[in-house]
């Protein structure tokens, strides 16, 4: 059954962790998934997992102005970068 997960809007079917790397560019490419929802989903899933799997020893702290960024540069025409939302 699939829920929602940090507040993002994107179920745990369609979270971008369930994507590869390609598979996630090509849908920030598209305009499916904005590059803020990939992170904000990343993120929710490190705060939910991290604790029991300590896979993660630093975080951006600039990553979602950062994301930000690059959906606004999206929205103005610009194209993907090669790992845009990864």
């Amino acid at each position: 059954r699939a829920h929602e997960v940090g507040g993002s809007g994107l179920t745990v079917s369609s979270a971008p962790y369930h994507y590869s790397a390609h598979e996630i560019v090509d849908l920030v490419s598209r305009r499916e998934v904005s590059v803020t929802e990939v992170v904000k989903t990343s993120l929710a899933r490190i705060e939910e997992t991290n604790a029991s799997v300590n896979a993660i020893c630093t975080l951006n702290e600039n990553a979602l102005a950062q994301a930000a960024a690059a959906d606004r540069r999206l929205q103005a025409g610009g194209a993907a970068r090669p790992l845009e939302g990864v």
